[in-house]
């Protein structure tokens, strides 16, 4: 009696299966890329911004608050560091080894 469920079955709606581990690789630094450019894009936030977050009053970025804002978007920058990997480029197969 192995009544082993089906994968497929488990797999999120919108999500897929991850079928070779390149593929895994190049989701994880596809996802770290993104994160670390919308960090960068954050911690460039003007002063003066008026910042609404949804049930607070409304705020202006700026002075301590501003500093700590970006100090906290550094601290996350390096807890993310760089990838402790990287992927090597496809071999070119029409040269000559």
């Amino acid at each position: 009696m192995n009544e082993t469920p089906d994968v497929q079955e488990q797999v999120p709606e919108g999500a897929f299966m991850i079928e070779t581990i390149d593929q895994f690789a190049q989701l994880i630094q596809d996802w770290h890329s993104n994160t670390v450019a919308t960090i960068k894009h954050m911690i460039d936030v003007p002063d003066g911004m008026e910042v609404v977050i949804e049930g607070e009053e409304p705020f202006k970025m700026e002075g301590e608050i501003q500093r700590g804002y970006k100090l906290g978007l550094n601290i996350a920058l390096n807890y993310l560091g760089p990838l402790p990997f990287g992927s090597a480029p496809e071999p070119d197969e029409s040269k000559p080894h």
